[in-house]
């Protein structure tokens, strides 16, 4: 009985082995079909070699055709990116009866744009070194401990920067600040007199009422 069971055993590992070398087979084929940039065409026919140039040849076209569509949307915005920057230019207090100036924009449809115009106007602003542009979305606008932490942030112009160094960032010398105090917002305007700071709320329709409504009160 036990020759037999040890006989059956051994088959039974025989019949097991082609079946592990047809799986090795395929996890050594399987990562380097993984690494063509595209899906083979000609039913998995078309040599990898080919593949590579048909990705290349891709890469070069679309390079062109991205670079153009990028030309043209900074022409479309540059009137948009002026206008918003004169109004920043000419804003302050003193203008508006002691009151915050504020500005909306409308692009109709296209919701997409508005990244790309707020970033282009955050760079100019940067680049003449009129003001500094933080953007806040609404799905940071959850409380308003968050919102100002953000806010910080942005104004201090590193997002990257921990909780434990925004006060050496922000040139504080005395007791650290929690990363949403005002105080360290308060300390870079006064270092920077020129400059102004732009708040700009990215649909602002979404926006929590009570957190926007005690976010302006705390900044004015």
């Amino acid at each position: 009985m036990s020759i037999k069971g040890n006989t059956e055993t051994h088959h039974g590992l025989e019949h097991q082995q082609p079946k592990r070398r047809k799986l090795a087979h395929l996890s050594e084929t399987t990562p380097q079909d993984d690494e063509l940039p595209f899906v083979p065409l000609l039913d998995g026919k078309e040599s990898s070699s080919l593949v590579k140039r048909r990705h290349d040849a891709f890469t070069d076209f679309w390079s062109v055709q991205s670079q153009r569509i990028q030309e043209i949307l900074s022409e479309l915005d540059s009137k948009a990116v002026k206008d918003l920057a004169d109004f920043i230019k000419q804003a302050g207090p003193e203008s508006y009866e002691n009151r915050i100036p504020c500005g909306m924009i409308t692009l109709g449809s296209n919701i997409s744009s508005i990244s790309g115009l707020l970033d282009r106007l955050r760079k100019r602003m940067q680049a003449d070194c009129i003001a500094q542009v933080a953007v806040i979305e609404a799905g940071d606008a959850g409380s308003l401990k968050n919102v100002l932490k953000i806010l910080i942030r942005n104004i201090l112009s590193d997002n990257s920067v921990e909780e434990t160094d925004i006060n050496s960032a922000s040139g504080h010398l005395g007791p650290k600040h929690l990363p949403y105090d005002l105080e360290l917002l308060h300390g870079y305007v006064q270092r920077n007199t020129g400059q102004k700071i732009v708040v700009a709320f990215k649909d602002s329709e979404a926006f929590d009422h009570g957190v926007l409504s005690d976010l302006i009160s705390l900044l004015w």
